[in-house]
């Protein structure tokens, strides 16, 4: 399911007043400019993140990419309803 639909139905999941919020939010996002630094200002923090806390990063990325939590809960737990269903 593209991910438009899932941010769709996760929307309309929430209360009007979270709605209103969510939309409120996407407006912001879309009259605003990026802002960051360049890359080569971060590299004096490369290698200063132990290879150990990067491994667990990365499982923890892996083991919840895709999900969308809602007050706490998984997306695909809200309502009995699973993300393969939509």
């Amino acid at each position: 399911m593209p991910a438009s639909n899932r941010n769709y139905i996760a929307i309309a999941l929430l209360p009007a007043a979270q709605q209103r919020q969510a939309l409120d939010y996407a407006r912001i996002l879309s009259i605003t400019q990026p802002q960051g630094v360049k890359g080569s200002s971060l590299l004096a923090f490369a290698g200063t993140i132990p290879a150990e806390e990067l491994a667990q990063m990365q499982t923890a990325i892996e083991a919840d990419c895709e999900h969308v939590c809602v007050h706490g809960a998984h997306l695909d737990e809200v309502n009995g309803l699973s993300v393969a269903s939509w």
